[in-house]
């Protein structure tokens, strides 16, 4: 069998793109149990069209193309942008497929009869995202329920996590772990970091499902939601997300929430080594506390519906839900005034702390751009001969250091903020006055940030444009990968 043995070739960017493929196709292939218990057979052709495609092409690609050395960090992104749209495409094959087999569906299902509806709802699910093409998921058949939840829990913790995790033995794939914007390091090795992140994933998965169990939720509704939950998701398989539920199971949610907001780095800390103090050290989980309460005092304080008194509980859901980015709701957000949509707008914009299962800009890089400003301001006041000390969560760190995590926090703030600008451009362009500034701004935010929540503009009557759009909001930062690659090797032939 021929092997591709120069790592800078593209058989080595196959080689881990195989690496990716097999994890929609074992997913697809363990959902069978769902297909097969719910005795729903017309949902059983996509899953295992599915399952075959992808462990299929995956195995080709993984065995033939034996790339020799580790993954350059170039060749990381390309693999994990392109591993993206490829598992996304994979993902929206059972919807597809099951929509035009099933003659019996809802009105909710048959939006899927549109691929481009298909493809928008399996990017969303492994995005964790949230936002939906679906007017009703509670009419959907479990199979297909079950389908959004598991993309959207696997989505939460990443693909590449658990691909290292469960498929590769060897450890050269630095690059690729990095490449999904994870830095966190629970073990001696990527792989032993990779188990354990899913170690305590899978645990808080089963406390949430327990946790909406025991608070009063219908055992089928407790798996769905503690998986979207704890992965800072937002799909749900009820009608009205979390609006007709009880206190005490909002009140469960709004924990589960924040327990994915915080990084495993502090669960580890917690949970493994029993260090507290560590915890409390962490600049980025003290922003989270601070930013936490600034944003609920806010919330309780000002008039956030224009038109039905909003709960205590309510206001503090949804600043819980567009913080840690997970697009549970418990009110109609359409009713809500400008200040309380903003203020949301904010929150999802920001998003938790790196390392976590949420999505925005994270915590962490907002921290870090507030140091470079602080640290900007007492050099301006050093006397003749000082130089300036950085210190980042009680330790003191080097000059080149310190620039290099500002600038690399610059540089995506600027992504975000150019994005966020020019997402409502375009919608405006597409949608004209249908739609006010701070709700097209919310719905840009909530997509930019893989959050979910919706003032009702994502829907399936949305114009293909906007909806291509909307696809292209979540994985921003791969879509640019993509476009500048051609780019970039022009430019860089022309200076050779």
């Amino acid at each position: 069998m021929r092997q591709c043995e120069n790592p800078h070739s593209f058989g080595s960017i196959g080689h881990d793109l195989g690496l990716l493929l097999q994890v929609p196709g074992a997913m697809a292939f363990l959902s069978l149990v769902i297909v097969i218990g719910s005795e729903e057979w017309s949902m059983l052709p996509g899953f295992l069209l599915t399952g075959v495609l992808g462990i299929g092409s995956g195995q080709v690609l993984y065995r033939r193309c034996q790339a020799k050395g580790p993954t350059a960090p170039s060749q990381a992104m390309i693999i994990v942008a392109l591993g993206w749209l490829l598992i996304v495409l994979l993902g929206a094959v059972p919807l597809f497929v099951a929509a035009h087999l099933e003659s019996d569906l809802s009105e909710s299902g048959r939006v899927f009869r549109h691929p481009l509806n298909a493809l928008f709802e399996s990017m969303s699910g492994f995005t964790s995202t949230g936002l939906t093409m679906t007017h009703d998921p509670s009419t959907l058949p479990m199979s297909l329920q079950w389908w959004r939840t598991f993309s959207e829990w696997i989505g939460g913790i990443g693909v590449m996590v658990l691909a290292l995790a469960l498929f590769d033995p060897t450890e050269k794939h630095d690059s690729l772990y990095s490449a999904e914007t994870r830095s966190t390091h629970l073990g001696d090795s990527i792989k032993e970091t990779a188990v354990r992140i899913w170690t305590i994933f899978f645990a808080y998965t089963l406390f949430a499902m327990g946790a909406f169990y025991v608070s009063g939720m219908p055992i089928w509704e407790s798996i769905n939601h503690g998986m979207t939950g704890i992965a800072t998701g937002g799909f749900t398989i009820t009608s009205n997300s979390f609006r007709d539920y009880n206190v005490t199971i909002k009140s469960a949610a709004i924990m589960i929430m924040l327990l994915g907001a915080i990084n495993f780095v502090t669960h580890h800390a917690l949970l493994v080594r029993r260090t507290p103090s560590f915890v409390m050290g962490q600049s980025q989980f003290r922003a989270l506390i601070l930013l936490y309460a600034l944003g609920t005092i806010f919330l309780i304080t000002v008039e956030v519906s224009r038109y039905i008194p909003t709960a205590f509980i309510d206001r503090v859901f949804q600043w819980t839900s567009a913080l840690g980015t997970c697009g549970f709701s418990t009110v109609q957000l359409t009713n809500w005034t400008q200040p309380a949509l903003l203020i949301l707008t904010l929150g999802m914009f920001i998003g938790g702390m790196s390392g976590s299962t949420t999505g925005g800009l994270k915590l962490n890089r907002v921290v870090w751009l507030w140091k470079a400003v602080r640290w900007r301001i007492e050099t301006f006041w050093l006397g003749d001969g000082q130089s300036a000390r950085y210190h980042y969560d009680g330790e003191e760190i080097a000059d080149g250091h310190a620039m290099r995590q500002v600038g690399f926090a610059a540089i995506l703030a600027f992504l975000y903020v150019m994005t966020l600008v020019m997402g409502p451009l375009l919608f405006f362009m597409i949608l004209g006055d249908r739609y006010s500034l701070s709700e097209i701004l919310f719905e840009t935010a909530s997509a930019l940030g893989s959050v979910g929540l919706s003032v009702g503009i994502t829907s399936p009557d949305l114009p293909a444009a906007a909806k291509g759009a909307v696809i292209t909001l979540l994985e921003i930062i791969a879509v640019i990968i993509l476009l500048t690659r051609p780019f970039v090797k022009l430019f860089k032939r022309r200076l050779a």
